[in-house]
């Protein structure tokens, strides 16, 4: 009995990694967001991914969060930072919605 609940929780714990670890987001549009806020876009979405935030109204551009989850976190904020999607002109012009494979979304309006 108890190898069968070993075996039963080795095996969930697994799929918890492997979900995870297959997180992707892509952008789902070509438009450019607009962005003038202290901190740069990435930055941002990681602070409130930490605090669990859904909204934030900057100085130029709102970020809006649907369904956050910490899977997709993590890897939105992979995208967003290593893919090159973000460039400082006058004001940021990158992505501005991104869609990510657990149900999460961030836009930037």
């Amino acid at each position: 009995m108890q190898v069968k609940l070993i075996i039963a929780v080795m095996l969930f714990i697994s799929f918890c990694l492997s979900a995870q670890a297959n997180a992707q987001c892509a952008a789902k549009t070509t438009a450019a967001g607009r962005w003038r806020d202290p901190l740069k876009p990435s930055d941002r979405l990681e602070d409130m991914c930490k605090r669990h935030i859904l909204t934030y109204q900057a100085e130029r551009g709102k970020m809006v969060i649907v369904n956050m989850n910490p899977e997709d976190c993590a890897a939105a904020l992979d995208f967003a930072r290593n893919n090159g999607n973000e460039s400082w002109h006058d004001d940021w012009f990158l992505w501005n919605k991104i869609g990510c494979s657990h149900g999460m979304f961030i836009f930037i309006k």
